[in-house]
């Protein structure tokens, strides 16, 4: 059963991976390179679930995830350093607040125990797909509004 807790949570972090530096060349504008994407997303995966394993404090992991984003948004997806950094710092907002609003409505809402939601469980890493679908959502919406800021103010 741990070898399939393992796997589960390595597909989650290599989606997570993929959708992070999917929305990295969104928000930077850059034009989107199907193979470099995929590529790129699953190191970036990969990168995330080692991370994780590292006896680190708390919040180490995420400066790890930005500077392995930052890393690999610029080396291979050819993304400039400063939209990489911005688009970085920014998806990692998103994903914190759309994060943040799951654990209330699993806590509050669904009286779901916070335990289950932060272990390494299936049941986990299945609970922990809603906030990454969300941080897309919230990043299309922002970029909907800045295309409508955009034409309004030429």
């Amino acid at each position: 059963m741990e070898f399939m807790q393992a796997i589960v949570q390595l597909l989650r972090v290599m989606l997570g991976g993929i959708v992070a530096v999917f929305l990295v060349y969104m928000l930077s504008g850059k034009e989107l390179h199907k193979k470099r994407l995929l590529i790129s997303g699953v190191i970036q995966g990969v990168l995330i679930y080692l991370a994780r394993l590292l006896p680190v404090h708390f919040g180490v992991h995420t400066i790890i995830l930005i500077l392995t984003l930052i890393f690999i948004s610029v080396k291979i997806c050819k993304i400039d350093i400063y939209k990489s950094i911005a688009s970085s710092i920014v998806y990692v907002i998103f994903l914190f607040i759309c994060e943040w609003v799951f654990t209330v409505i699993y806590t509050k809402v669904l009286k779901l125990p916070v335990e289950i939601l932060f272990n390494r469980s299936i049941i986990g890493t299945v609970l922990s797909l809603p906030p990454l679908l969300f941080t897309v959502l919230l990043t299309f919406i922002v970029l909907y509004i800045r295309k409508i800021n955009q034409r309004r103010y030429r």
